[in-house]
């Protein structure tokens, strides 16, 4: 069973991506760590329309329909690495 009280950590591995910008894939981390849009907009220095472009983009280069499936797939291809917190 998962323990949903669990922190974890999620960075952008090392491994350069041919798909993805480098901007997208700040997004793509902030999508991990499941902020929404209007708040990923204001870390990154963007107005939110840039920012769901950015989103849309990032569905459509990793085949998915929710910003939860992107996640997983980036996980799964190695884009993403996700650490437990102590």
């Amino acid at each position: 069973m998962v323990q949903l009280s669990t922190q974890r950590q999620t960075r952008i591995t090392e491994q350069p991506s041919a798909s993805l910008t480098r901007r997208e894939l700040e997004v793509l981390a902030l999508m991990a760590e499941g902020t929404e849009v209007r708040v990923n907009a204001q870390i990154l220095g963007i107005s939110e329309n840039t920012c769901r472009g950015y989103v849309k983009s990032i569905l459509a280069k990793l085949d998915a329909h929710s910003q939860l499936q992107a996640v997983v797939n980036a996980t799964k291809l190695g884009l993403l690495e996700v650490q437990e917190r102590v």
